[in-house]
């Protein structure tokens, strides 16, 4: 009996299968309809008012009924603030510009809440256009363009950090510091932690971070190139252990949970490590040289990201250090323009 039916459910998946029900779906995806950035416009560290722009831009289609929220992690049912379109017209925006009250010298996660629904016959037109010669996945496309119903999800969560001197979409353990001094004037570096899992990387770490205390240019180099070609090889990440409140304050749990619970890791990709290396790396050989135009030449080549800011900024204080002024006010709107939430450059 037992055989039989063993037999009959064989049977019965080999129809299921033959038949197309576990085929793999193609994967289905709307063309690009709207362009959004969410900014962190303005920081006062004083006041503690953090300031968040939000654009939405319709350029490519119309967009109907968009609105955008921000939610705070340490106050999520908490309405912030909300605000509302009814319509954006094609090759036009929306924007919106929200206040948080937040603590400075604080880590928090943001989640935006950004939504906006399609114009259906424009979304049409643009599935057409992209699917010309692919009417199977065409005809799929306008069948999930007629279900829109509602306005869609198009924000994101980030993580902010409030400093005295900036507030940033990054953790703590991502973010640049002001901690690099040479004649006077701070710079931006990372640094990176002595927490990596491969014991022989973290001493490779600490040999870097020992030759940047000392500024001499040629350990610097052959102790960063040592760490780059370690993570280059390995591809280990570097995994960071963080403690958090709420584990701490849980008493009823037993000893073993709660020394778990205390802790969290994550871990920060190599593909990152490897370029915030390579930024210190050109950013210290020419501040100690004195040599602006090779992190110029440097910074010309680097791809966008809030470490290129960084680069800009040294760029500004060498410049600066060398009483080339015009040269140093270029690179300060460089930086600003990538991070405009920065009251210590700004003032």
């Amino acid at each position: 009996m037992r055989k039989n039916l063993t037999l009959l459910a064989i049977i019965f998946c080999l129809i299921f299968i033959a038949s197309g029900a576990f085929a793999m779906v193609p994967r289905v995806k709307f063309p690009e309809w709207n362009k959004t950035n969410i900014i962190l416009s303005d920081w006062d560290p004083i006041k503690g008012i953090l300031t968040i722009t939000v654009e939405i831009e319709a350029n490519k289609i119309p967009i109907e009924k968009c609105y955008s929220q921000p939610y705070l992690q340490s106050n999520f049912n908490k309405l912030l603030s909300k605000y509302e379109k009814e319509n954006i017209k094609q090759g036009e925006k929306a924007v919106f510009t929200h206040k948080l009250n937040i603590k400075n010298n604080s880590e928090n996660w943001l989640e935006m809440d950004v939504r906006a629904k399609p114009d259906i016959a424009g979304m049409k037109l643009l599935i057409r256009s992209e699917h010309t010669n692919n009417p199977a996945m065409r005809e799929i496309l306008e069948a999930e363009a007629n279900n829109i119903k509602s306005p869609v999800f198009i924000g994101t969560s980030m993580p902010i950090l409030t400093r005295d001197d900036i507030a940033l979409s990054a953790t703590p353990e991502l973010a640049f510091t002001p901690t690099f001094i040479d004649n006077g004037t701070k710079y931006y570096m990372w640094t990176p932690l002595e927490t990596a899992d491969n014991k022989t990387t973290n001493a490779a770490i600490k040999l870097f971070l020992e030759s940047v205390k000392e500024k001499d240019v040629k350990k610097i180099e052959a102790t960063c190139q040592n760490l780059i070609k370690r993570f280059d090889t390995d591809k280990r990440s570097i995994v960071v252990k963080k403690k958090t409140e709420t584990g701490s304050s849980n008493k009823q749990s037993s000893e073993k949970g709660k020394s778990s619970a205390n802790q969290i890791r994550f871990a920060i990709p190599t593909k990152t490590v490897l370029e915030f290396l390579k930024t210190d790396l050109v950013c210290m050989k020419a501040i100690l040289n004195k040599n602006p135009e090779e992190l110029e030449s440097a910074y010309k080549e680097m791809k966008p990201g809030y470490h290129k800011a960084f680069t800009a900024y040294n760029l500004y204080a060498l410049f600066k250090s060398l009483k080339k002024d015009e040269k140093a006010e270029t690179y300060k709107k460089e930086a600003l323009k990538e991070l405009p939430a920065w009251p210590a450059l700004k003032n």
